[in-house]
């Protein structure tokens, strides 16, 4: 998503400020994604991308775990 909203943004021109980027690629996130990147209050595009990113892939093996704790429970 990050690459596609980078190359867009040169079509944009109502968007060179870097607080009105930041707001609004977290505005498109995940709901839950961009919850936590309000808290975070990253202060430039690079740092909201780089949370984002690192976020998204803690939650995916957060939720590996809990699948694997699942499944030995069933068993």
């Amino acid at each position: 998503y990050e690459n596609q909203f980078l190359d867009l943004l040169q079509y944009v021109d109502y968007m060179h400020d870097e607080k009105v980027q930041i707001h609004r690629f977290i505005r498109v996130l995940n709901l839950d994604l961009g919850g936590v990147m309000f808290i975070h209050c990253p202060q430039t595009l690079a740092e909201a991308v780089e949370k984002a990113y690192i976020t998204e892939e803690t939650w995916g093996k957060m939720q590996q775990a809990r699948d694997r704790i699942w499944s030995c429970i069933q068993q």
